[in-house]
Order: C-alpha cells, then structure tokens, then sequence
C-alpha cells in the first residue's frame, strides 16, 4: 500500500514536468518548420532569380548578330580640265561605316553612313533597309540603290555608266530566284512628276534579272527602269523635277572571271530622248547613254593578290550632266597589308566635238588612293 501510494505521488509530482517538456518539443519542432518554409521560400526566390538571369544571358546569345565595317579612302590628285586649267589636292575622298544586323535566320537590316568628298552633304545615311528573305524568295523595304546598273569595276575611279544610272531611293523591292537565275522589281515614289507636276503618285517602278550561278565565271545582268530621270547623275543636272512624261532607261551589265583575267562590260541607255528645256544636245532633247569595258589581270605580289586593270568608257550625248565623250583609263592596284590598298590611276579624257557644244580638248587625271578597310 505505501508503495502504490508513493508511486502515485512521484507520478502525480512528474506530470507537470512531462506536458512542459512536451510543449518544449513542440515549440521546437514548429521552429524547425516555420524555419524550414522559410529556407525553402529563399531557395524558390533565389531559384527563380537564377532563372531569369539564365533567361537574360540566353537572350543575349540569341540576340541579334551584328557585323560592323568602315572603308577609309585618302586620294592626292593631279586634274587638268578642258579649259587648260589644272589643280592638285590631298582629300579625304570617302569614309563609309556600315552596320548589319542578323535579327533572326529570315530577317535582317543594313544601315551605311557615308562621307564622299563631292560638295554635298558631309555625312549621309546611304543606306537603311531591313530585309526579310525565305529560301528562293526576299523582301527589301528602305532606302536603297535600286538594281539598275551593277557598275563594277576593278580601277579607282567610278565607271561613266555610274554616273548616268545610279540610283537611290527609298522603295519596296521583291526578288526570287535560285542559283542560276534571280528576278527582281522595286517600286517607289520618283523626284520627278509626271504633268509637270499634276501628278504625284508613286508611280514609279523597275525590273531586273541576272543569269548566272553566284559563284559563275561568267554573269549578266539586265535592268529597266521606267524613268532614268531618278538616276542621281541626271537629277543633279536638271534645273526642274515636273516633266511631261517619263524617260525609260535600260541597263546591261556582264562579267567573265577566270584565274588569269577579269573581263567587264557595260551599257546604259535612254530609251527615249528628253525635252530642250530638260536636257539640251544640239538644239534637240537628248538621249545619253553610256558604257564600260574594262579588263582586270590579277597576279600574286609578295604572297598578296594585286591588280592591273584598264579600261575604255564612253557616253552618248551626255554633255549636258558634264561627261566627257571617251575615257581612258590604267590603274595598278598593290595591297600593302590585309585591309590596305594602294593604288595608282591615270585617265585621259576627251571632250565632245566643237559642232557638239563641247571643246574638242582632252585632259588628264592621275590618282594615288589609300584606302583601309576593317
């Protein structure tokens, strides 16, 4: 019996101590998970902060590829003209930064700024357009040079046939085509009006195809335009942009490429005459024309590719836009390292025929150019 009874009273002593130790464990093992949820919300957060930046980096490898180059051209020249007189400058005759961005694998956008040293304006957005291409087909959209003309050439100075039909313009143009053969048409709104000015529409348009494989030795090129007046030479050399009608112009380009030489030709044409009042030759409208035939010999200098080229260039009833009647021309290319180039150019021009409104004189030109290329 005083067994039992001291049994109960140790008991009944030890109870309260029990529930207090059980509570401690309690408390304790909420702590624990209270601290446990709140390890793992920092685990969730930093998880999440570790994926975004994981996102951002990705986005930053996807992103666009961009391409940037420059051309820096310096020139010293020697230029007699048809009057007698003669001159001499050192000029920085280019410099050309162009940028290209690869947004994804069917679109991309070309912007070039250019410096020429022509009396215009001293920096210009040449080009800015974006492309968007598929596998046999591609639209550009911006300001570009329309494809009318090619104007290749292997000598310092531009072709004759450059400076009747280049163009540039902000238009929309659409091409497909394969390895052999490739089309094109553009469209946009010309500086000239037709109806002396009534009109104002964008109502202009060319076309233009190519024959040959990209990596051919032989190409050609063939190009309209329903007006030559938007060629850049002949609006520098109109007093007024609202004319009657549209003046066509037609374009032919080829080349033949092989180890030993490069062959180049080049026609340009009007395929209407002008007004008087526009652009004057002998007392009639005229239709100019120009063209190109060059030859290029390439040989190895010092482990580099270098480059002889001549050429003979003429125009047709071009006297008004200030081009001289025949051309002759020899340059000697030699690259002094990767990206530099030095060249020498000689060209002996004459002039239109006394009976033609010009002087029947002739002048000479030598050009040394340095260009860097990165």
């Amino acid at each position: 019996m005083k067994t039992s009874v001291l049994t109960l009273a140790v008991t009944a002593s030890l109870s309260p101590l029990s529930t207090f130790a059980e509570q401690a464990v309690e408390q304790e093992i909420e702590g624990l998970r209270q601290r446990l949820d709140y390890l793992e919300q920092r685990v969730r957060a930093q998880d999440e902060a570790i994926g975004e930046k994981d996102e951002k980096f990705k986005t930053l490898e996807e992103g666009p590829s961009v391409e940037v180059g420059a051309l820096v051209e310096f020139e010293a020249g020697y230029a007699g003209s048809f009057d007698g007189a003669s001159e001499s400058d050192l000029v920085l005759a280019t410099a050309e930064i162009g940028l290209a961005a690869e947004i994804s694998d069917s679109v991309s956008a070309d912007v070039t700024l250019l410096y020429q040293d022509n009396g215009e304006e001293p920096l210009d957005v040449d080009v800015a357009s974006f492309t968007v291409a598929g596998e046999t087909t591609s639209v550009v959209v911006g300001q570009i040079y329309v494809p009318f003309g090619v104007f290749d050439t292997n000598l310092v100075s531009d072709p004759l046939t450059l400076d009747l039909g280049e163009t540039r313009e902000t238009a929309l143009q659409g091409g497909f085509g394969n390895a052999s053969v490739a089309w094109s048409a553009y469209l946009f709104r010309g500086d000239n009006q037709e109806d002396f000015g009534a009109s104002d529409d964008i109502d202009n348009f060319g076309l233009s195809v190519t024959f040959g494989a990209q990596n051919s030795a032989v190409s050609a090129t063939l190009g309209y335009i329903n007006d030559i007046r938007d060629s850049n030479g002949i609006q520098n050399g109109l007093d007024t942009n609202d004319v009657a009608e549209h003046v066509a112009g037609l374009a032919f380009s080829t080349r033949y490429e092989t180890d030993r030489f490069v062959l180049i030709g080049e026609y340009i044409d009007a395929l209407d005459a002008f007004a008087p009042g526009e652009l004057p030759y002998r007392g009639v409208g005229a239709e100019p024309a120009a063209w190109n035939l060059e030859a290029g010999i390439p040989f190895a200098l010092a482990g580099q590719d270098a480059m002889f080229a001549f050429g003979v260039q003429g125009t047709e009833e071009a006297l008004a836009l200030e081009l001289p009647e025949r051309r002759l021309l020899a340059a000697l290319s030699i690259p002094v390292r990767d990206g530099v180039t030095l060249s020498v150019e000689w060209a002996h021009d004459t002039d239109y025929d006394e009976s033609d409104g010009g002087t029947g004189r002739r002048a000479d030109t030598v050009t040394a150019q340095l260009a860097v290329e990165f």
